[in-house]
This record gives structure tokens, C-alpha cells and sequence, in this order.
């Protein structure tokens, strides 16, 4: 009977032993990420990379630096095209960076790091890192643009990088400085949101650095709210790529053309400032 049990536990030893010498043979190979001095930290989905706020960088670093303590998932450093999700750059010098890659394999969430292993994510981390990345718009956007009134318009999307109006264009309003083309689609809007009817309007803006913007604005009566698709892919002075934001309200008042959300008059706001060309 004591000989069965010293048999017994020289196997569990023996198996701990071979336990712990494969997990270091498997990790040989493998170092931790050296996220020390990361200055700025890039995303990119949809083709173009967008650079983190310094509170949403700081707080996927925080992340990713307990992920870093913990041990590598497996070995395989592979993904496949059509599973990668995103590309995360930390960058700490024009000559100094770290990829990363979150791919979804089966419906389970990977973060793979090169030289440092492939991590599983749960459901909560991979939540956690989508709360620090900007808005993607990867949809088609047809529940948008899924109106008889928006079907002579491209969808913003589909736009060419060249995009801009001809000045006998009728359905886009142009704003460059104090120069106003097709102001009275601004006025026309506001008189349908206010008889709480379906409004639509498209504008392009030019920046004081002579990019263009556009936007795409949609009130949507029956769900009472003003849905916005911003296309800032043209600007080379932005971050953002295509967002897409949903307001409440819309008022113009002194000088300016605001959508805000009445619980939150100043957070997420879009004021256009137009001087005063509305009568």
C-alpha cells in the first residue's frame, strides 16, 4: 500500500517536472513586449491607421501589460487574412515599433504579438479593448441609405478621394469659408426636423488647410433621432476615418448649426459656424 503511494506521487512529480519544462521549451523562443517609452499608438480596419487619444492609448497599454504578465496561449504565430480584426501599432520612434494583431479564430478572440506568443482573449478584455478604439463604419451602411430621397446619392463610402460639386450641383450644400453654395437645403432641413418630418443633407466643407469633409445628415422620424455619417478620410490634419454619430437635437443660433444630444449639450457635439445666411 505505501509502495502504490510512492509510486503514485513520483508519477504526479515526475508529470509536474515535465509540465514545467514544456511550458519553457514551448516559451524559448518568446519575450515580453517591451512597452516601455510608447509614445503613440495607431489602429487601422478599414485601410487607414488612427491614432489613439493619449487616455484611450494609456488605457490599452494598462491592458495589454497584464496581458503581457501572463503567459502565451500557444506557440503558433499564424493567422489567417481573413481572420485578422485589427492592426494596433505602438510606436515609440520613427524607427521603433511593436504590431500587434487581433484575429478571430471559431468566434474566439486571439491578440498576437511577434517574438511574444499569441494570447487568448475573454469576452470582457476584448470588450475592453474595443471601449478604446475609435468607430470603424465596416458596415454597408444600407439601412441608412435605404430611402427613396437617398437613392440618387453615392453613398458616402463609395465616394471618389477627388470628391467635389459642380457649381450647378443642386443637392450639396458647399461651405468654404464664407462661401455658400445650396443654402437653402440647410433651411429646408430644419423646416422638416421641426415639423418632425424625414430631412436629409449632404455637405461638404473645406478646412482653412483646403481639405474636404463631408457629411452625411439624416433625420430619421421614426426613430427621432439625427443620424450622422462624417467621412474625414480626406483630411489630412485628422485622425478620425468615417465616424458615424447620432444626436437628438438640432437648432441653429447665433451664427452657428449645432446637433447635440439633449442630455448632453456640449459632449459629442457638431456645430457648423455659417455666419448669418439663414433668414
Amino acid at each position: 500500500m505505501k509502495t502504490n503511494k510512492i509510486i503514485l506521487l513520483t508519477i504526479i512529480f515526475i508529470g509536474i517536472i515535465f509540465s514545467i519544462c514544456l511550458y519553457f521549451y514551448d516559451r524559448k523562443d518568446y519575450h515580453k513586449m517591451d512597452l516601455s517609452e510608447v509614445k503613440t499608438v495607431y489602429v487601422n480596419k478599414t485601410g487607414k491607421a488612427i491614432e489613439l487619444e493619449k487616455s484611450k492609448a494609456n488605457e490599452f497599454l494598462n491592458i495589454i501589460k497584464r496581458l503581457n504578465n501572463g503567459m502565451n496561449y500557444k506557440s503558433e504565430d499564424y493567422f489567417k487574412n481573413e481572420e485578422l480584426e485589427y492592426v494596433v501599432s505602438l510606436v515609440k520612434d520613427e524607427n521603433d515599433s511593436q504590431l500587434i494583431y487581433i484575429f478571430n479564430r471559431n468566434g474566439k478572440k486571439y491578440f498576437y504579438a511577434p517574438g511574444s506568443g499569441t494570447f487568448k482573449l475573454s469576452k470582457e478584455k476584448y470588450e475592453r479593448i474595443l471601449l478604446c478604439f475609435p468607430t470603424f463604419i465596416d458596415e454597408d451602411l444600407s439601412d441608412f441609405y435605404n430611402d427613396e430621397i437617398l437613392s440618387k446619392y453615392t453613398k458616402i463610402t463609395e465616394l471618389p478621394k477627388g470628391y467635389t460639386i459642380e457649381k450647378d450641383n443642386k443637392d450639396v450644400i458647399y461651405i468654404n469659408n464664407n462661401e455658400f453654395i445650396n443654402k437653402n437645403l440647410i433651411v429646408d432641413f430644419l423646416k422638416n426636423y421641426e415639423n418632425k418630418e424625414f430631412a436629409f443633407m449632404r455637405l461638404l466643407t473645406i478646412t482653412v488647410e483646403g481639405n474636404s469633409i463631408i457629411y452625411d445628415i439624416k433625420y430619421d422620424n421614426d426613430l427621432k433621432k439625427i443620424i450622422v455619417i462624417a467621412d474625414y478620410s480626406r483630411d489630412d490634419y485628422n485622425k478620425e476615418d468615417i465616424k458615424k454619430l447620432q444626436y437628438t437635437n438640432v437648432e441653429y443660433k447665433k451664427e452657428c448649426l449645432s446637433f447635440y444630444n439633449i442630455n448632453n449639450h456640449e459632449e459629442e457635439s457638431l456645430e457648423f459656424c455659417l455666419q448669418d445666411f439663414i433668414d
